[in-house]
């Protein structure tokens, strides 16, 4: 099944099977940009290929998501991811924000620099932060964790920091304190409940996304596996928090703007307006296949954009028919749905 790139970016297909065993065609193209001094965007020179697996800073079991998946079903809407370090603007800063904003999507956290319980007339009192230079924008500086000891934790993120659970017995003098919270829900004391709020990627295997996966039961197995439950939701595909899902999907030209991040603080930039199209070639029949844009991914560290487009077809029993899948840039007109 021959794949014919005609435009600058990176590009890969995969043939996959749908909850009803029907064989899809999915069409994935992957474009980088740079971020230019005083804004606007530069078409990188060295294109980012298209992740074939889910990629963790380490074990998925104690580490986050550093890259998804970006071969599977297309989403529902546009994501909007941010990974890289927040810099403190100057020299013995020990609080900042930093501020992201993307076409409708707003969102801001608090970043901390390190801090610990300790006791203060035999009652729980937090450090003062210490001055930061930088801290890494991942999960594990956020709210969350586990606490084995009462069988108990964070199903929002199992690898952060600051989770206690019920009754727990792990003594709170000494521990850490998140590096990254939302602005409005700071710990207060040891065991205090908040909510994980980061702005990268989700495992498939953490909440949300676990809850839309489906039931896997005896029945599962014994009349529908391998394939996906009848209950399988589509927004499982999502892999950012809830927020970060943009309300209808991007077409172009959507406004980014990052503060507190990378060398200048700061990351201005539009959506590009030119988006890829596929045509798909049969033995005996040509169909169109349009790229809606599915993931967007500012990686504050690199200064880069990087988008993702996917469409999907059906192709059950007509895979062998497939001659070559052609993609090619469409009009800058707006991103087609």
């Amino acid at each position: 099944m021959q794949l014919t790139n005609k435009t600058p970016y990176q590009a890969e297909r995969a043939v996959t099977m749908d909850k009803d065993a029907a064989e899809n065609l999915i069409v994935a193209v992957k474009g980088t940009w740079a971020f230019a001094e005083g804004g606007g965007l530069e078409l990188a020179v060295d294109q980012s290929p298209i992740a074939l697996m889910d990629e963790y800073g380490g074990e998925p079991a104690t580490t986050s998501i550093v890259q998804a998946f970006e071969l599977g079903f297309p989403k529902p809407s546009t994501d909007v991811a941010m990974v890289g370090h927040a810099y403190a603007r100057r020299r013995g800063t020990r609080q900042a924000e930093v501020t992201l904003r993307a076409g409708p999507i707003r969102k801001t956290v608090r970043v901390t620099g390190r801090r610990r319980w300790v006791s203060s007339f035999g009652f729980p009192r937090a450090t003062k932060p210490e001055p930061f230079t930088s801290i890494p924008l991942i999960w594990e500086n956020c709210y969350g964790g586990s606490d084995p000891e009462a069988k108990a934790w964070e199903p929002c993120n199992p690898v952060g920091r600051g989770f206690r659970g019920k009754k727990s017995k792990i003594p709170w003098k000494d521990t850490e304190l998140p590096n990254i919270e939302h602005p409005k829900r700071t710990l207060a004391k040891p065991g205090d409940k908040s909510i994980p709020w980061g702005l990268g990627f989700v495992a498939p295997f953490w909440e949300p996304r676990r809850s839309r996966a489906g039931t896997y039961d005896a029945a599962w197995l014994e009349g529908t596996a391998p394939l996906l439950p009848a209950d399988f939701q589509e927004t499982f595909h999502h892999s950012v928090p809830d927020d970060q899902v943009a309300p209808q999907r991007f077409r172009g030209g959507e406004e980014i703007e990052v503060n507190g991040v990378g060398e200048t603080g700061r990351l201005r930039g539009q959506v590009p307006r030119q988006f890829p199209v596929a045509t798909v070639f049969f033995q005996r029949a040509i169909k169109g296949m349009a790229l809606p844009l599915d993931t967007v991914v500012i990686d504050a560290d690199a200064g880069e954009l990087r988008l993702l487009w996917k469409g999907v077809i059906n192709v059950h029993r007509q895979v062998l028919k497939i001659r070559d899948i052609r993609v090619t840039l469409a009009a800058a007109h707006g991103n087609g749905s």
